[in-house]
């Protein structure tokens, strides 16, 4: 049975919210490698001006060359502190604050090298599209290659409820396995 290997986020989006959170109540974030898509931007490489949602995605690429702790910290934070509606430039300024902060992340360094992690988001972003076919977050990347799109509409998010849709997600992707291989 595959294993899953990578989720595909938008830190700005509740769908993604939903799946962080029962990746949390399985107990796996520290073991999923996290991978930014942005629903906002198609093509970060061609945007000379990130908006909020994508400089929250090149925070976390900072944090993904950081390590594990500072990437879980940074996307707990930003879930915690997004909700569909920023209501100005000054309240995104304070919430990227916060969240860069939170993960203990140094924003000098993040000032200094702010072209390059655009440039990551965006390999990122093409790799998800032409390697696995990622239509938008979020989106499940297995070991085995198949990639899964979840919309949750609740919360899972005790640990019994976040294993069986496990199983079912699982299930599902044995089945998709079986039919690539032609069984």
């Amino acid at each position: 049975m595959a294993d899953l290997s990578a989720v595909y986020l938008d830190l700005c989006d509740l769908q993604s919210a939903r799946v962080w959170r029962w990746l949390h109540a399985l107990g796996i974030v520290e073991d999923v490698d996290v991978r930014p898509f942005s629903i906002e931007v198609a093509d970060p490489w061609e945007c000379t001006a990130p908006p909020f949602s994508l400089e929250l995605l090149m925070l976390l690429e900072q944090a993904r060359e950081h390590d594990t702790a500072s990437v879980v910290a940074l996307v707990d934070a930003a879930f915690e502190r997004i909700s569909p509606v920023v209501e100005s430039a000054h309240a995104e300024l304070a919430i990227w604050l916060q969240v860069g902060a939170a993960a203990g992340l140094p924003l000098a360094e993040y000032d200094a090298e702010m072209e390059r992690y655009l440039a990551e988001v965006g390999l990122w972003q093409a790799e998800a599209r032409e390697d696995h076919g990622v239509l938008r977050p979020p989106t499940l990347l297995f070991d085995d290659g198949v990639t899964i799109y979840l919309q949750l509409d609740q919360e899972v998010d005790t640990p019994e409820e976040a294993r069986r849709f496990l199983d079912v997600v699982l299930a599902r992707v044995a089945a998709v396995g079986s039919r690539s291989a032609g069984g």
